[in-house]
């Protein structure tokens, strides 16, 4: 999401490619950053694209996160943090 809860282009993007079965569900797929394994119930995973200013062909080059680690990734990328580890408050 965007600033003003607005959904990006990329975004939108990764959803179609999701809904079409070009690429496997983030839920199927385990957190890069903590590893986390989703079950039902549990907080889901997203492909991170927020970054990213086209998709790559290849699922395997987008980085799959669960919603924390993202929230994480976004709260980084505003502060400008180089050190991704420093502020790990979830697990």
């Amino acid at each position: 999401m965007t600033a003003g809860g607005e959904t990006s282009a990329t975004r939108q993007r990764s959803d179609e490619y999701v809904n079409s079965g070009h690429w496997p569900h983030p839920n199927d797929r385990p957190c890069r950053d903590c590893g986390h394994v989703w079950f039902r119930g549990e907080r889901r995973h997203e492909y991170d694209v927020d970054s990213l200013e086209s998709l790559p062909d290849r699922h395997e080059d987008v980085h799959v996160v669960c919603i924390l680690c993202l929230q994480q990734r976004e709260f980084e990328r505003e502060e400008g943090e180089e050190d991704r580890t420093a502020r790990r408050w979830h697990w």
